[in-house]
């Protein structure tokens, strides 16, 4: 992932705000998070370095040549990843 695709803000995203307001209409929370990372799946889920690490073994498990490199860089592919593949099942809902 490039810079630039690293500066995007979630509010641009249009599968991410319909899970921020999803937040409201299911009881999650009173009020409408104004960033996923408000959200209260994104830290368990994007920010956990066990559930990263799991998610690692299953990605290199998918792919031939996985991103390699240092581990905090490792779990940011990952946590990046991970959230492009939430964006694409948010927008299928």
């Amino acid at each position: 992932m490039g810079r630039g695709e690293a500066c995007v803000c979630c509010q641009e995203i249009e599968a991410v705000k319909n899970k921020l307001v999803e937040a409201v209409t299911c009881s999650e929370c009173e009020e409408q998070p104004t960033c996923i990372t408000q959200d209260l799946g994104f830290h368990p889920v994007c920010i956990n370095r066990w559930v990263l690490q799991t998610a690692w073994y299953h990605y290199k498990e998918q792919y031939k040549d996985p991103y390699d490199g240092p581990e905090n860089k490792l779990y940011r592919h990952i946590a990046c990843s991970w959230l492009d593949v939430a964006g694409e099942f948010w927008a299928k809902k």
